[in-house]
């Protein structure tokens, strides 16, 4: 009975999260920078997929958005969304959706169904995210890859909310209201490991302070983001993609 109140209450605030149009117009929508970990993941995907025709499970599909660009004209992309609304219209666009809470579903696909799983923004929203990661990780083939995208904690912007003594939610981004998990560079990897998966490659996303940002988007060609990313990842790294395979 708790666990069914607990899900309609997720499911409320997820509904509420798209009348608010935050699915499209403010937080989720495909980033077209070349940087970002969306354009990572496709770059990803059409590695994976150049001579071939895979399957992709994006979990936490939202509209469909990152999914729809994943097919890539061939590609079979199913999706788990816990907004009925949003799941409508992924599955305008997917080739299949299901409508729920991933801690909470049975998925009705065979073991090692799927070469290439997305978790996307989806793992920090979670109560049991190992429990999860180990479920997901039954249903994907020898040798698929698992794509994990977490907010980093540590990132500058949140060391100095703490500095000044606060800790306040937002709308969206590192400080959504629906975050419940936090993670860094280390605790990522270290979750990835003990679910049971290898750890193939981490890739920063770096958002730089607004002075070194247009600086180095403006006048130097990329070259801070270059150094940050290598250097200084842990502080100056909004997001980490985790690329990851199981062990055998």
């Amino acid at each position: 009975m708790i666990d069914k109140i607990n899900e309609n209450i997720l499911k409320e605030y997820y509904e509420a999260k798209f009348k608010k149009r935050y699915y499209g117009e403010k937080a989720v929508y495909l980033n077209p920078d070349p940087n970002h970990y969306h354009q990572k993941i496709l770059e990803i995907i059409k590695r994976h997929s150049k001579s071939k025709t895979i399957k992709i499970l994006d979990v936490g599909c939202a509209t469909g958005y990152l999914g729809a660009a994943a097919k890539m004209g061939k590609n079979y992309v199913c999706g788990i969304e816990i907004s009925e609304k949003a799941a409508k219209e992924a599955k305008n666009v997917l080739d299949d959706v299901i409508v729920g809470n991933i801690e909470e579903l049975e998925l009705p696909y065979p073991k090692e169904y799927f070469d290439i799983i997305i978790c996307s923004d989806v793992i920090e929203h979670l109560f049991d995210p190992k429990r999860i990661l180990v479920k997901l990780r039954d249903y994907l083939k020898s040798g698929g890859k698992l794509l994990m995208v977490v907010p980093n904690v540590a990132w500058y912007g949140v060391r100095l909310m703490l500095l000044r003594g606060r800790w306040e939610y937002k709308e969206y981004g590192i400080m959504d209201y629906g975050h419940i998990r936090w993670f860094t560079k280390e605790s990522g990897c270290k979750l990835l490991k003990g679910c049971g998966y290898n750890i193939e490659e981490i890739i920063p996303y770096v958002v730089l302070p607004l002075p070194l940002n247009f600086l180095d988007r403006y006048l130097i060609t990329g070259l801070l983001s270059k150094i940050s990313s290598k250097i200084f990842d842990t502080i100056f790294s909004r997001t980490f993609l985790y690329v990851a395979k199981k062990c055998k």
